[in-house]
């Protein structure tokens, strides 16, 4: 009896001890599958970690990268816009030149019209005046030397008729180069108008009263 009780125990002992061997063996796989859950999850997390920062450092790049090319696009468009205004403010530049150099050129070829009109006016006017004191002298010189006795000098007769057909002509032409010209802008003190001529020509009340017959 005390042999089978004693049988019991000894088994039910080595049951305890096969228990606790493994309770003990399962503690250290516990710890160990602990160990490598926390060193995988430590990796994981490293992995995580380092993804993270790629990804934060390759959105970091793009985002650099995109605002350079921005920032380029920026620069070229300031870049081109300053090239437009450029060449719009030289375009306007050569635009004023020329409009300037259409004017002065405009000026110049009127100035020089006038000149040219005045010149050929001034022209007339010489040759219109010459004629006057050709005329004059003419008479001057039938004057001093026409005939006391109570007829008149048939050559002196023949030059009065002549000069009066020249003062004719002569009023003619003046009348003409008037209506051709009205208005003379440049004047020289010495070169009479049109009207002056006028004044000069002498008449033929004049003529006739210098050369009138003495009544005998």
């Amino acid at each position: 009896m005390d042999e089978e009780v004693l049988g019991e125990k000894i088994i039910l002992l080595q049951e305890v001890e096969n228990a606790m061997n493994r309770i003990k063996v399962l503690k250290e796989e516990r710890i160990a599958l602990k160990k490598y859950v926390d060193n995988e999850f430590l990796k994981i997390t490293e992995l995580l970690e380092n993804e993270d920062q790629h990804i934060k450092k390759k959105v970091h790049l793009l985002i650099k990268e995109e605002s350079e090319e921005m920032m380029k696009q920026i620069k070229e468009l300031e870049v081109g816009n300053k090239q437009s205004e450029i060449q719009i403010q030289f375009i306007k530049n050569i635009i004023d030149i020329q409009n300037e150099k259409t004017s002065q050129n405009l000026t110049i070829k009127s100035k020089r019209n006038q000149i040219n009109r005045n010149n050929h006016n001034n022209h007339q006017i010489i040759e219109l005046q010459k004629e006057v004191e050709t005329i004059n002298n003419e008479l001057d010189k039938l004057k001093s030397t026409k005939n006391n006795s109570s007829k008149v000098n048939r050559t002196a007769i023949i030059q009065i008729n002549d000069i009066q057909h020249r003062i004719k002509k002569l009023k003619l032409r003046i009348t003409k180069s008037s209506q051709n010209k009205k208005k003379i802008q440049q004047k020289s003190e010495k070169e009479p108008s049109f009207a002056q001529l006028f004044v000069d020509v002498p008449s033929m009340s004049r003529i006739q009263l210098i050369f009138r017959p003495k009544q005998e």
